[in-house]
């Protein structure tokens, strides 16, 4: 199926909410699968009305004498001219709200997890808990470097890159609350480096329920203004929220 036969059944069917999901990612993934998106619309839009005038002007004529042909033909050009501008106007409508609306919140968390938290290094000379952890968890092992995390933050709660550690963790598991709770405790302290309010920021996104965009915006904004770790990420962010 090519991009005009599967625009036109997109919206000449009825799309279930997988469909639209995916079909709007294309739109913004896929300029020039937008811009055939944006001609369709326009097109389909212009044939209306044209078809509409036809009907119109067919019936004028049936009841128009002879005298009022000439006319009617001037109308009906001055119409088209109208139609052609309307359709680049609905080009630029359509095209600016494809490319300029705001990206999903959970679409960037989604896009900075994928390429940013799926694996951490480890000190192949250590083998500490800790080290441990980090094992379990570049293997995709996520349940277990949780519970190794958490029992070192336990044990000694000053333990700051455990207590990120288990966050990040029960955050791939979609534990939401509890990376909350983790995040939430560690923007608090007095780290030379704290990544907090950012990893509670991208929990937010994340979970992507109720106010949890506004809670976010308000966080990230913290977050470039109190110059703290992530706020080149949380720039680029606010731009497309």
């Amino acid at each position: 199926m090519n991009n005009l036969e599967y625009i036109e059944d997109y919206f000449k069917g009825t799309p279930t909410p997988d469909e639209k999901k995916s079909f709007d990612e294309r739109i913004q993934n896929d300029t020039s699968f937008a811009e055939e998106v944006a001609f369709y619309v326009s097109g389909q839009q212009a044939a209306a009305d044209m078809a509409n005038d036809e009907r119109r002007e067919r019936f004028r004529q049936l009841n128009f004498n002879q005298r009022a042909a000439q006319p009617a033909k001037v109308i009906s050009l001055r119409r088209a001219i109208i139609y052609a501008a309307a359709c680049v106007f609905l080009v630029a409508v359509v095209m600016s709200w494809l490319f300029f609306k705001p990206v999903s919140t959970e679409k960037l968390a989604n896009q900075y997890i994928d390429s940013q938290l799926t694996t951490f290094s480890v000190n192949m000379g250590a083998h500490d808990n800790m080290q441990e952890g980090l094992e379990q968890y570049n293997a995709g092992k996520l349940e277990e470097s949780l519970k190794t995390f958490e029992s070192i933050y336990k044990n000694d709660n000053t333990k700051d890159l455990a207590e990120r550690y288990a966050g990040i963790s029960a955050l791939r598991l979609q534990q939401y609350d509890k990376a909350i709770s983790y995040f939430e405790d560690l923007s608090t302290k007095s780290l030379y480096s704290n990544p907090g309010k950012f990893y509670l920021a991208l929990t937010l996104m994340k979970r992507n329920q109720a106010q949890d965009k506004e809670r976010a915006h308000i966080l990230l904004k913290e977050v470039v203004d109190q110059n703290l770790e992530g706020k080149d990420i949380a720039e680029q962010w606010l731009k497309k929220m």
